[in-house]
């Protein structure tokens, strides 16, 4: 008397904890889809996570090219500020010729000669002079030429140079400034992935909180089943081992407390003709649980529908619900109240509470 009392406290206090909302006990479908849901949504957070990732990562990659590409600008901005000296160096050594070339005419007009080399040649006095003055010209002409064409020159490929670099850094520019749009477009990318992750995760606490909410009923539920496992006296035992060799008769005994018997084998895989905690059939299971309370039952479907009364009214915990065939049906589980029941459904899966679903019958022993 003292544990039932205990287990009705802590249901109520379980019940009770977790609201009214509670008092539905949540379908292990609700429970499934509930957990897909966290998944799925755990798993976009996660997607969203490592696009964000990524974009750091693109970032970073283009900015360490664009890093790159400043200090090439860098040098070549360098080069061409070293060219334009040389440039101006050059120009001045032009004009420095242009002005010793000056100085000379200068100098030859002063001592009275004409600023023309022709009348150097034609104030020879005699051939002999006449020879040696226009070899003199001749040397101080090509001198001057030379000198000047190589001036030119030089300062023509220092210009060309100048050119060249001027459109290497023209054209490192341009890259310089589509690096600078890429980083701005994944900047952009990546707030409104950051946004994506903000709304993610909300979805997700959502989900969880709701997942968490149908563990928490699940529990009481299991609770309320496991509080049902009452303990039957000895003459109703007995009573109820002996009738249950009678087919078709009722049997006066506690039938929830299996429900609570049922509830301890939750999670029990299943197993293909398995008849012990180490895995369960559904007829196998419905033995195995009544076998504790002192009812004997065959482990097979279609000979336990056969045992006690069609039920006719509202179901009671402990009523047996078959599927399929009234008389030769291939399934039963185990009605749990509240509309659930417990079963051991197929292959792949485990001992579970779900909601009821169709039967075909259902027996009260």
């Amino acid at each position: 008397m003292h544990k039932r009392i205990l287990s009705a406290i802590l249901v109520a206090s379980i019940v009770f904890s977790v609201g009214s909302s509670a008092l539905a006990a949540p379908t292990q479908g609700q429970v499934n889809q509930s957990k897909t849901n966290l998944t799925q949504s755990q798993q976009k957070v996660q997607d969203l996570e490592d696009k964000v990732m990524k974009i750091d990562g693109d970032i970073e990659t283009i900015s360490k090219e664009k890093a790159d590409i400043d200090g090439k600008i860098s040098k070549v901005q360098t080069s061409i500020n070293s060219i334009k000296k040389n440039i101006i160096a050059s120009q001045n050594k032009i004009n420095s010729e242009q002005e010793l070339y000056s100085q000379r005419i200068r100098t030859m007009y002063m001592n009275g000669k004409e600023q023309s080399y022709i009348n150097i040649v034609l104030g020879s006095k005699n051939f002999s002079d006449l020879i040696s003055n226009i070899e003199t010209v001749q040397k101080i002409a090509d001198y001057d030429k030379n000198l000047m064409d190589n001036l030119n020159s030089e300062k023509s490929q220092i210009e060309k140079e100048k050119d060249k670099l001027s459109n290497v850094k023209a054209n490192l520019v341009s890259l310089q400034s589509q690096q600078e749009k890429k980083i701005k477009d994944d900047q952009d990318k990546k707030s409104e992935a950051l946004a994506l992750v903000s709304k993610a995760k909300a979805e997700m606490q959502k989900n969880k909180a709701y997942y968490d909410q149908l563990q928490v009923q699940q529990n009481a539920e299991k609770a309320r089943l496991l509080s049902m496992n009452t303990t039957t006296s000895a003459s109703t035992s007995s009573s109820s081992s002996n009738v249950a060799q009678d087919r078709g008769q009722h049997v006066n005994v506690s039938a929830g407390g299996v429900v609570g018997i049922a509830a301890r084998y939750i999670g029990i895989p299943y197993v293909y003709g398995g008849a012990s905690p180490s895995g369960f059939d559904c007829s196998g299971l419905v033995m195995y649980c009544y076998a504790q309370i002192g009812v004997s039952l065959p482990h097979y479907t279609g000979a336990q529908v056969k045992y006690g009364t069609t039920v006719t009214g509202a179901l009671q915990p402990g009523d047996l619900l078959f599927f399929g065939s009234t008389t030769a049906p291939d399934h039963v589980a185990i009605y749990a109240g509240n509309g659930q029941m417990i079963e051991a459904p197929h292959t792949g899966a485990n001992v579970r509470i779900v909601s009821v679903r169709g039967y075909s019958i259902a027996k009260r022993l």
